[in-house]
């Protein structure tokens, strides 16, 4: 850039994009969008409402450009306003035109104008109502050059009346870089070596599409604002994007932007931008920020000094930012600030509606989902007038995607409803609500009245055999795990199945049931199938429901070989294991068993490391996100999993040596551990689940078989291929990774993609408790499936010593 036309453009009057910087194509399109606001009479320190079709939003973008150059300010419509927010916002913008890309126009009295602004930018208030905010040029020049220049192309996949697109899109123009802007994202739209504008739900998307199918185009740098990005994800982006630098910012319509971070470490605040916290609520002090708000056509500026837009912040001695999310009471959805007293306004209304909370609840890829809890009067509300309600009030990201019933909110003193009180019992599941008009849905029809139904499961953090769980026996690991889950099965406890390979002996599960405190009238009974103990233990509760015998199971399994006794024979020769055929016949070890298996079916040690590292890396992932926080119970002070490691890549596993067979290409690392837990899940009949309201995962099909003991690795594969109703493209696929290499026969031969299963680590990772194994398989399905609503369809599969396997299909009911 020559030293004129910088200095054009700082001059405060000066376009904020500058036409020598537009491509010929663009600034042709400014051209004639400006000729056509001068004969509509658009003057300077007019303000302008821009309209745009759904379909072709970013033709608004000439439009813009020819109004800043004709010294207007902008207002660009949001197409999902409903008529009331609408309504709100041109109430106090006050504009004097209001002008469509399709050829419509109107004028008006806008009275007084306001020079020296371009930009209209709308945020929601604490009410819901949006605000109307006024932004001049120099404000987001200032942030152009702070961002710097990206490699080009750049890709917007956003809506221009996101002030967080609008702002990628003028960053590229202002710095001379080929700008792509879409409607939406697709991954076939990444510039290869480019630059790309994501919000964090973006981001987690192209990750999951690069899990999905690795390769494609990848840019060097992704910027992504809008939500705070989870370690987890910032792990996957190094790992599925090697090549890519992450660039994360954090701002607001408000104050543009605040901090950024380029690396591991915390949000920095950018230059000469001043950070305080005041009771946990952080105030910012930018020249960026916007010169005031408007109200009813008059602007009301914002005054010197820090201004805040609610967010619960922390501070470091360095300087550091951590920014804890939206205070009071505003949801953070896809990007979206939702003002829960907007929704519950529009909700109020509907007939049996007595009061109404709404409130936010964590969701993996849009951050949090708009939750209402509604409390019904002498009736339940109607579903489809609730429904109605939200789509002729509310914009389609403020509307409720999860509706509760309640008989009585929780509430104040003062009579009001506990808003907090309400936040905390759906964080931690004990808010007495049910779903609205909950019914069963999936692919594959509906389920009988006493179909198999898991509603809640849970496990123990899984500990390394002599390291954190040591000390714990077998039923002590148990009991906690039955205790939390008592509770959920809406009645009496009938029975508890638990699966046990290398315990004391004296029916573990009834010792765990009592220390549970479920009551002496619950039987119990230990269950050992060997590695496949665990899900048989639950299969045979889901046959005691289709018999009739129980409507109430806990089944699964648990293991402690760090408190096992130790096992002789008659003789005083110590055994580890029991025999798996009889006397004389093939019998080996599962380790060169594994080595022979995979020796077999042709594979390398390469593609078994690979396997592990990614199994590795994606429990770790899961660990950073939170994603197992859900389902694990805490055993004394052990609260997570203990096998997973960082940074275990493929080139670090090949250092390994063979533990199993000379030139063997099982190794330690690339083999499940030793390890302790437990694991246990709920089960009724689908008649009670919709008593109960609540959504939940159906056994739909499962298959028990059986080969030869020397391929004891190699059971599941019967068992796969006997599997009624299985589903050709499963949402979500767990099988235990006992050896690398046995499992990818395994899955090789039923026709799995490798790549779709164990998505949040497999045992490799997590370890291997064997009798508990099984359960941990459907526990990690329902947390997937039915808590992180990521699916409708899993399978749940394992082979077992003695050359068994059992293979399980499930479907999400609701």
């Amino acid at each position: 850039m020559s030293g004129a036309e910088r200095e054009t453009a700082d001059d405060a009057a000066a376009p904020v994009v500058p036409a020598p910087w537009l491509p010929r194509g663009l600034a042709d399109a400014v051209a004639a969008a400006g000729e056509r606001l001068a004969r509509l009479g658009v003057r300077a320190g007019e303000r302008v409402v821009l309209d745009t079709p759904t379909r072709a939003r970013w033709a608004v973008l000439p439009y813009l450009l020819a109004a800043d150059r004709l010294g207007a300010a902008s207002l660009l419509a949001d197409a999902g306003w409903t008529g009331r927010e609408r309504d709100a916002v041109l109430a106090d913008a006050a504009p004097h035109h209001v002008v469509g890309t399709d050829g419509r126009a109107a004028t008006a009295d806008g009275g007084a104008r306001t020079p020296g602004l371009f930009l209209l930018p709308t945020t929601s208030g604490s009410t819901g109502v949006p605000t109307v905010l006024a932004r001049d040029r120099r404000s987001w020049r200032i942030g152009f050059d702070i961002l710097g220049a990206l490699p080009g192309p750049v890709l917007v996949p956003g809506p221009p009346s996101s002030t967080l697109y609008l702002f990628g899109a003028l960053h590229a123009l202002h710095h001379g870089l080929g700008l792509v802007t879409r409607g939406r994202l697709d991954p076939t739209d990444l510039p290869d070596g480019g630059s790309v504008h994501l919000v964090p739900a973006q981001l987690s998307a192209l990750l999951d599409e690069r899990e999905r199918r690795p390769g494609g185009p990848a840019p060097r740098v992704v910027v992504c604002g809008g939500a705070h990005v989870a370690p987890g994800m910032r792990e996957r982006v190094a790992r599925l994007l090697p090549g890519t630098t992450l660039l994360e910012y954090y701002g607001s319509a408000e104050h543009s932007l605040i901090a950024t971070r380029r690396d591991d470490g915390p949000l920095r605040p950018v230059e000469d931008v001043h950070l305080t916290v005041r009771d946990d609520v952080l105030w910012v002090d930018s020249p960026q920020s916007v010169h005031g708000r408007f109200t009813r056509g008059a602007l009301v500026p914002a005054g010197p000094g820090p201004t805040t837009v609610g967010d619960r912040a922390e501070l470091t001695d360095d300087g550091g930012l951590t920014v804890l999310g939206r205070a009071a009471t505003t949801i953070s959805s896809g990007g979206t600030l939702v003002a829960a007293e907007e929704v519950e306004q529009v909700l109020r209304g509907v007939a049996g509606v007595g009061d109404v909370v709404v409130a936010g609840t964590p969701h993996a890829s849009l951050g949090m989902v708009v939750t209402a809890v509604v409390e019904a009067r002498d009736r339940v509300p109607d579903r489809r007038a609730l429904r109605a309600a939200a789509r002729a009030g509310l914009s389609p990201a403020k509307r409720p995607r999860r509706w509760l019933v309640t008989r009585a909110l929780p509430r104040l003193g003062s009579g009001k409803p506990a808003r907090a009180a309400v936040d905390a019992a759906l964080r931690d599941g004990t808010l007495d609500a049910v779903p609205l008009g909950a019914r069963v849905t999936g692919p594959g029809g509906g389920t009988t009245a006493d179909t198999p139904v898991v509603v809640a499961a849970r496990r123990t953090p899984i500990g390394t055999a002599g390291g954190a769980l040591r000390t714990v026996t077998v039923d002590a690991l148990a009991a906690p795990v039955l205790a939390a889950l008592a509770g959920t099965l809406g009645g009496p406890v009938d029975d508890v199945l638990l699966g046990n390979v290398f315990g004391p002996g004296g029916n573990p599960a009834r010792v765990a049931a009592l220390a549970a405190g479920l009551g002496d009238d619950v039987p119990g009974m230990t269950v050992d199938r060997q590695c496949a103990s665990g899900l048989a233990a639950i299969l045979t509760a889901a046959a005691g429901i289709r018999a009739g015998d129980g409507t109430g199971y806990l089944a699964g399994g648990a293991e402690s070989p760090s408190t096992a006794p130790a096992r002789t024979w008659a003789d005083g020769t110590v055994y580890t294991r029991a025999p798996f055929a009889p006397a004389g016949d093939p019998d080996p070890d599962m380790g060169p068993a594994a080595d022979d298996v995979a020796d077999r079916a042709g594979l390398s040690r390469a593609r078994l490391d690979a396997f592990a590292a990614r199994s590795h890396a994606r429990a770790v992932d899961a660990q950073r996100s939170g994603r197992f926080g859900d389902e694990l119970v805490p055993v004394g002070a052990v609260l997570t999993d203990e096998r997973p490691r960082d940074r275990f890549t493929p080139e670090r596993l090949a250092r390994f040596r063979p533990a199993f067979t000379p030139g063997g290409v099982h190794t330690a690392a690339n083999s499940c551990g030793v390890n302790d837990g437990a694991a246990a899940v709920a089960l009724v009949p689908e008649w009670r689940r919709r008593e109960l309201g609540v959504p939940g995962l159906a056994l739909v099909s499962a298959a028990t078989r059986g080969c030869p003991p020397a391929d004891l690795g190699l059971g599941a594969v019967p068992a796969l291929a006997a599997l009624r109703d299985r589903p050709r493209s499963p949402d979500a696929v767990e099988f235990t990774e006992a050896f690398a290499g046995q499992a990818l026969a395994c899955l090789d031969a039923a026709g799995i993609d490798e790549h779709r299963v164990s998505p949040d680590g497999g045992a490799i990772a997590l370890g291997h408790p064997w009798g508990a194994s099984g359960a941990v398989l459907v526990v990690r399905l329902f947390h997937r499936l039915v808590v992180q609503g990521r699916g409708e369809t899993g399978i749940a599969a394992l082979s077992s010593g003695g050359g068994i396997g059992v293979a399980t299909s499930w479907r999400v009911v609701r």
